[in-house]
């Protein structure tokens, strides 16, 4: 039915009867979660309960499209204007927990390639990667949803 949505929240299987009050409250914390979810179905298990998605899921679509346009705004610019892929750099170099030379065989390039990328990618956001903040705050903006493209 149209405007219809179903929330759940779903905890570990729990056999033990002692147990049964702590697997309540984590299905009533999914569901209080999935109550937020945008799509007509969102299931949340007790494992994503631990996730930074349920954080970044709490918050309004405004403020996380604002944190990311804030973060990442000016690597989305250049590479919409040059056709490069710091955006993509950044994540993979971060996906890798910084590993120069997993992110560049990834990424099918030289390492100095990667280098530069990342100096470029610093110096644009002003986030140093050698910092687990910036490196923390990189991460979550681009797991934000990005800005309306026109």
């Amino acid at each position: 039915m149209e405007g219809r949505t179903v929330a759940a929240g779903v905890s570990e299987a729990e056999y033990d009867p002692g147990r049964l009050p702590a697997a309540v409250d984590a299905a009533l914390r999914g569901l209080g979660f999935a109550r937020t979810g945008a799509g007509p179905v969102t299931v949340v298990p007790e494992a994503d309960l631990d996730s930074h998605g349920v954080l970044l899921d709490v918050l309004p679509e405004g403020v996380r499209r604002s944190y990311r346009e804030r973060l990442l705004g000016p690597l989305e610019v250049y590479d919409a204007e040059h056709g490069t892929e710091l955006l993509r750099t950044l994540d993979t170099f971060l996906e890798t927990a910084g590993s120069w030379q997993r992110s560049a065989d990834l990424l099918y390039v030289h390492v100095n390639t990667l280098r530069y990328r990342i100096q470029r990618i610093e110096e644009m956001t002003g986030r140093s990667m050698n910092s687990m903040r910036d490196r923390t705050d990189l991460y979550l903006a681009l797991r934000c949803p990005p800005g309306d493209p026109s």
